[in-house]
């Protein structure tokens, strides 16, 4: 098969913003807590129900049940939010009695921060803090002195002499007496002020230009000052968006924290939902105000004198939508927008505002209600869009189509996007605001539920790092009305990066990434595409296309326009596809360079196991020159470098 491909250097389309480089984090299943973040138990204020045993935290187990010994959610004594643990021994039988977690995965020469806050009556003796076994035979203890009376924060390292993927936590005591635990820490001892460093330092190898947070659905019930202050003081809070216990061990400062550390722009979206213009003005205010207003006394007294700054706000996620936490109809969103964006710009007036817009298919009309009562008080519209279509959650999971089936409306899907940004697109022009409002296509991704029944971790394969390429190819095309974008999300819900208690790897989305993000110009130019079809049916969300390029081809040009960065996608199956490339506009040099993204099969992803199936690579240096023919092979994605004269 053969593709034509021909690039104008010198038509420019426009200039590529890094914010379309953005991901996106929420507190949904294992993508901040179990992932991002190093907190090892679960529950550790001791605020969930008791499952399994009667009057014990779950998922926490009795240690030394018996005559004598009582265990109870205590409601009257406790340390945050509602109840503790209790312990009460009133007969002394000479074993130890406690409280134990796991499974947790313990390392070899490891050391891990313990933190319980506890407070005791009757103890005649020391607490006990080991790390076990399944059996309960200890690696290391430690024995600590509670006194009586108030609460107390107890602190001390643990150094793990094994690795053990089945290992517990306990904490005990002997004799008789009672022992009220308000909460529990176990991370390891080399975080990143909490957050996994190994998550990080992957993270950091995307080069986000910012993170979009707390959601989301998270944020149309999220009340930011419950995430704020001493993180064993915060409460916990059923989250209503997705129905988990949230412990707010992650809030503000942290993420905050984490941005810094990366190098990136935060982006806070605010609570549209429950939420009051009134507390989204505080938050901008806790975040941007000086040390000495009414919310920036109190981030100083957190700990954080100097203003964050934080420029991006969203108002509202997906309110839309009757599965959001106070949806509401466009008009009435509208109405609310503007409230909000004046009194948020009332604490400062340089925010930039992202407000909620919808695919039609989505809430028909939705934008033009929006854009005709907001106009330009938002400087953003906010789209999301997954292909297939979330809608396949609805489906059985034995109904799912396979991933042959799937291939073909995958790979259509980046034209899909092409096609939705556009209309919006125009509509923004048709209300005139096409140089004051633009897109940010803030949730995007592949979503197919093909893998784990719980829909939500899917480690993606080859295929899906093709669409992710190809749908910034489109982002390049669009450039001038597309602004801001952010894969959703970061890691292991839908993620780029999928942990283990132990480790990572890297999904073919988060390797997409790294090729587009290093080897792409800040200037898109005019790139046409003759290339061979195919057919792609109908699915979820997707209509059909009969008439989809194996071949994706888009430029950019460096800021210096000394270099030409050529993506291309050959999206087919089985078979490689030679490309006819001319460039026109300026002269080419005879030596060209790049990178692909390639594995054995279209079908092929990497696990905690085999982590280099599909892999990034340099190609070999190839003769170029203003025309030339370049080989794609089958289920690739290539960036071919090329030095322009002056």
């Amino acid at each position: 098969m053969l593709a034509k491909v021909r690039v104008q250097t010198d038509r420019p389309i426009g200039r590529i913003d890094r914010n379309l480089y953005g991901h996106f984090i929420e507190h949904l299943g294992r993508c901040i807590y179990g992932g991002l973040w190093a907190e090892m138990l679960v529950s550790r204020k001791f605020e969930a129900q008791d499952l399994k045993e009667f009057g014990v935290v779950h998922p926490w187990q009795s240690v030394g049940r018996g005559p004598g010994v009582r265990f109870d959610h205590d409601n009257t004594t406790f340390y945050t939010g509602r109840q503790s643990q209790r312990i009460s021994v009133h007969q002394d039988d000479g074993r130890p009695h406690g409280v134990s977690q796991g499974p947790l995965a313990l390392q070899r020469d490891r050391r891990y921060h313990l933190r319980v806050v506890a407070r005791q009556a009757g103890l005649s003796g020391p607490l006990r803090f080991a790390l076990e076994d399944v059996d309960g035979q200890p690696y290391v203890e430690q024995e600590v002195l509670c006194p009586q009376g108030d609460w107390h924060v107890l602190e001390t390292d643990l150094l793990c002499p094994a690795d053990d993927l089945l290992g517990r936590l306990s904490i005990t005591f002997r004799g008789t007496g009672t022992l009220w635990l308000g909460a529990a820490s176990l991370m390891p001892a080399e975080t990143r002020g909490g957050w996994r460093a190994d998550v990080v330092e992957a993270v950091r190898g995307l080069r986000p230009s910012f993170l979009r947070w707390p959601g989301g659905n998270f944020a149309s019930a999220y009340h930011w000052q419950d995430g704020i202050g001493p993180r064993d003081r915060r409460p916990s809070r059923i989250d209503p968006a997705w129905g988990a216990l949230e412990p707010n061990d992650v809030g503000t400062d942290e993420f905050m924290a984490l941005c810094r550390d990366l190098g990136t722009e935060p982006y806070l979206c605010v609570n549209v939902g429950s939420g009051t213009p009134e507390e989204a003005a505080a938050w901008v205010e806790y975040c941007n105000g000086p040390a000495d207003s009414t919310y920036g006394a109190l981030r100083a007294a957190n700990g954080h004198p100097e203003p964050y700054r934080v420029r991006y706000w969203g108002v509202g996620n997906e309110i839309y939508g009757n599965w959001q936490p106070g949806h509401v109809d466009a008009e009435t969103y509208a109405r609310r927008a503007l409230e909000f964006a004046r009194a948020m710009r009332a604490v400062d007036p340089e925010i930039v505002l992202i407000g909620v817009g919808a695919q039609e298919y989505e809430a028909p009309g939705w934008n033009d209600a929006v854009l005709g009562i907001v106009r330009d008080r938002m400087d953003y519209l906010s789209l999301h869009h997954y292909t297939p279509g979330y809608a396949a959650g609805e489906l059985p999971i034995d109904h799912v189509p396979p991933h042959e089936e799937l291939y073909p409306v995958v790979m259509a899907g980046p034209e899909r996007v092409e096609e939705l940004l556009r209309d919006v697109g125009g509509l923004i022009a048709r209300h005139g605001l096409e140089e004051r409002v633009h897109i940010a296509l803030d949730e995007w991704n592949v979503w197919l539920f093909a893998h784990y029944e719980c829909r939500l971790e899917e480690p993606f394969l080859l295929r899906d790092g093709l669409y992710v390429v190809s749908v910034f190819n489109a982002l390049h095309r669009n450039c001038r009305l597309v602004r801001m974008a952010s894969l959703a999300q970061l890691v292991n819900v839908l993620g780029a990066i999928y942990t283990t208690p132990t480790g990572l790897f890297l999904t073919p989305v988060y390797l997409a990434n790294r090729l587009i993000v290093e080897h792409s110009g800040t200037i898109s130019v005019e790139t046409a595409v003759e290339s061979p079809t195919f057919s792609a049916p109908a699915a979820v969300l997707m209509p059909a296309r009969p008439q989809a390029r194996y071949v994706d081809a888009m430029a950019t040009v460096s800021e210096e326009g000394d270099r030409l960065y050529l993506s291309l996608v050959n999206r087919h199956r089985h078979d490689p596809i030679a490309v006819e490339v001319e460039i026109a506009g300026s002269r080419v040099q005879m030596q060209g360079i790049g990178h692909q993204l390639h594995g054995p099969s279209a079908l092929s992803g990497n696990s905690i196991t085999n982590p280099d199936v599909v892999r990034l690579d340099p190609v070999e240096p190839f003769l170029a020159g203003n025309r030339f023919t370049y080989t794609l092979p089958a289920h690739s994605a290539t960036v071919l470098e090329l030095s322009l004269e002056p």
